[in-house]
């Protein structure tokens, strides 16, 4: 069993980083949801919700990072692997519950690594 951890930040230094949740993985009906643990998204959700309000309450900037891909993607066109995230679907949104707030910043990653050519150090 994991233990419990008390996190504190300084809101004069903090950022709030939410990565990839999105319905593809946290939803029913996502793709890749039933390869991950469907049983502990609700928890994961619930545990990103408590810490948006908190953030949010402290006025620590906020980032989604969202990740997309293109239908002319090589891991679909050329590998054949099973076509998710694509731009524009339901399953690439960012799932309801973490909606994002007037002066939130939605970073679109294009690549398998969350941080790699995107805009996030803008």
């Amino acid at each position: 069993m994991k233990r419990i951890q008390t996190v504190e930040a300084n809101p004069a230094n903090a950022v709030l980083i939410l990565v990839n949740l999105q319905n593809e993985f946290c939803k029913p009906g996502g793709l890749v949801f039933d390869e991950i643990n469907p049983q502990a998204m609700p928890g994961v959700i619930a545990a990103a919700q408590r810490f948006l309000g908190k953030a949010r309450a402290a006025s620590i900037p906020v980032i989604y990072v969202q990740s997309l891909r293109r239908p002319h993607d090589p891991q679909f066109t050329r590998y054949g692997l099973k076509p998710i995230l694509k731009e524009g679907a339901w399953n690439s949104n960012i799932v309801d519950e973490l909606t994002s707030a007037a002066g939130e910043a939605v970073v679109t990653a294009w690549h398998e690594d969350p941080t790699y050519e995107t805009r996030l150090d803008h």
